[in-house]
């Protein structure tokens, strides 16, 4: 089962098309002021801060991660 998790984390299937998702470039796509929730199986919230963290000191942007109950899910935003 735990295999199952992983493969699914990496990959999803949308209309039989199998897509890897670039955690990165969806947090570039942000506007100022957006936020998006992300569920625990898509992208944990320790992934979230890191890559948070990594774009905060790479770009001009300003990332927030703030955690849902239980750390079911995070909420990213972009700040500036």
């Amino acid at each position: 089962m735990l295999a199952t998790k992983q493969k699914r984390r990496k990959k999803t299937v949308i209309d039989g098309i199998v897509m890897r998702p670039v955690w990165t470039e969806t947090f570039k796509n942000f506007k100022v002021g957006e936020s998006k929730t992300f569920y625990r199986p898509d992208l944990t919230t320790t992934q979230a801060r890191v890559i948070a963290a990594r774009l905060n000191t790479s770009t001009n942007m300003k990332f927030s991660v703030s955690t849902g109950e239980l750390e079911e899910y995070c909420i990213v935003k972009r700040e500036a």
